[in-house]
């Protein structure tokens, strides 16, 4: 049987020939964490049926891959590469090559009935959440969650590169710890209506 290596006998090994400085324990807990969720990012990705039927998208009962997020599990519908497309007002057909993974919170719900949508960004250790209450023709239409990132700009960045050139669906955003963000999305009065003032 092959024998695992794992993360930290490697530093071992590179500390042990003065090669690396090896981290505080802490920081080692912190990077292996974060080489999980990566990993599992990278398997959900490739467990997600990327040519669903038209019946089984219309159902969602489709093949999606999942990874588990601070306790929270998420499932993923697009992953990163994947071409999203649509039509808009007009009924005019557009298409996107989506930039960053997008899938939903299980075991909740949003304004629409559906799950509570989620972006995933490139910095998926972030302690922050960010919750862009999603407008349509000047009224709330539901929220779309980014994770991954870590400032206001670079969530709306992740947000708009999802959409067609000229979406005009960002309305506000809510800056949340991973703790109050928690407590919101699992609530299903808080998720019905705007994310303005809940938590911290």
């Amino acid at each position: 049987m092959r024998k695992e290596v794992t993360m930290t006998a490697a530093w071992e090994k590179l500390a042990s020939q003065g090669l690396f400085v090896l981290p505080l324990q802490a920081e080692i807990a912190e990077l292996e964490k974060l080489a999980f969720n990566s990993a599992q990012l990278l398997q959900a990705r490739r467990d997600t049926d990327t040519s669903p039927s038209e019946n089984k998208v219309e159902a969602g009962n489709y093949k999606k891959g999942h990874l588990d997020w601070n306790g929270i599990r998420i499932a993923i519908e697009n992953p990163k590469g994947f071409m999203r497309s649509g039509k808009d007002k007009g009924g005019k057909p557009w298409s996107i090559k989506l930039l960053h993974d997008y899938g939903y919170f299980k075991g909740t719900e949003g304004k629409d009935g559906d799950h509570v949508d989620v972006f995933i960004g490139p910095h998926i250790k972030s302690k922050r959440v960010f919750v862009i209450n999603q407008m349509l023709d000047g009224r709330f239409d539901e929220h779309k969650v980014i994770i991954g990132c870590l400032t206001e700009a670079e969530a709306r960045e992740v947000y708009l590169s999802g959409y067609e050139k000229g979406w005009k669906g960002l309305g506000s955003i809510r800056s949340m710890a991973i703790p109050d963000f928690k407590k919101w999305v699992l609530d299903r009065k808080a998720t019905k209506k705007q994310a303005i003032d809940y938590g911290g």
